[in-house]
């Protein structure tokens, strides 16, 4: 089995705002960029963190991204992983260039396997045929090769095909999983993108025995838009806590009377409050009439 490397201590910067794509879900290409003394600022100001996740909009539009590999390099974080929507990387030898600066992983966005549906969640014609080229450039290159499969609608009753796929196909191994954090425009305008809570763990469920099953090496973020208490109700269990930083990651969230007695209180995030309802409904499912 892959080791998934999302150590305690994971800084996360933006670089860009711009971006390829036009996910339906995604409200990242909004706002202005950061400057390059304000970002290069941020890649030495470590504070503790042994990882550094670069993000956008979509990265790979920054010229600037291998002098900033470099950077975070001499830095010294431990691992420097990029997220991405993969497209640039169709280019065998901008992959080999990021690999000479120092990037250790590149985690790439993957919606869905069939292509149409993949397209059209992206609003980029075309996108999927490049993303496949560039999982195949990646493993080439050395760079290690991880797939964010964020959890929406038109996935979340294939996410284990979705896993399958990946791994015979190019042998992407490990794989990351995340539902989709409705507390933006682009979702609020399209309410229907929001996964049914119950379902898509059920479905999420069956995709981790397809790892277990292959040896496929899997992580859930702590601090991602379910909590710990939700994912147990499926029976999943966290595999371990990352300690992040971003001024961001509280935003829209709440927390029940509940939430006091439980021993994750101090660092869980609590609730979205687009999921609370459906989390609440579980919970009293699961624990009887105690959660409110």
């Amino acid at each position: 089995m892959v080791k998934f490397h999302g150590m305690p201590g994971v800084k996360r910067i933006k670089i860009t705002s711009r971006c390829n794509q036009r996910c339906l879900f995604c409200d990242s290409r909004t706002g202005a960029g950061p400057g390059r003394a304000a970002i290069l600022r941020e890649i030495a100001g470590r504070n503790g963190a042994q990882q550094l996740n670069i993000t956008g909009g979509e990265p790979t539009l920054c010229r600037e991204l291998p002098a900033y590999i470099r950077a975070a390099r001499r830095a010294g974080y431990d691992r420097i992983r990029l997220l991405t929507n993969g497209l640039k990387l169709a280019d065998a030898a901008y992959c080999r260039q990021l690999r000479r600066a120092g990037l250790d992983e590149a985690m790439v966005a993957f919606q869905h396997a069939d292509a149409a549906a993949a397209d059209l969640v992206c609003s980029a014609k075309g996108a999927q045929a490049l993303r496949l080229r560039a999982l195949k450039n990646i493993k080439a290159s050395g760079i290690q090769l991880t797939a964010n499969i964020l959890i929406f609608s038109l996935n979340a009753p294939v996410l284990p095909d979705i896993v399958l796929y990946l791994y015979k196909e190019f042998g992407v191994n490990p794989v990351m999983f995340s539902f989709l954090e409705p507390n933006c425009d682009s979702v609020r305008a399209r309410p229907w993108l929001a996964p049914p809570v119950g379902p898509a763990l059920a479905s999420l469920k069956r995709a981790l025995e397809v790892c277990r099953k292959n040896g496929i090496g899997w992580l859930l973020p702590y601090h991602g838009a379910l909590p710990a208490c939700v994912y147990a109700t499926a029976g999943i269990k966290l595999p371990r806590k990352e300690i992040a930083q971003g001024s961001d990651l509280g935003e829209g969230r709440i927390k029940g009377a509940f939430c006091a007695a439980c021993r994750e209180n101090g660092t869980c995030l609590g609730f979205l409050r687009e999921y609370y309802g459906e989390c609440l409904a579980l919970l009293r499912t699961k624990r009887g009439r105690t959660a409110s």
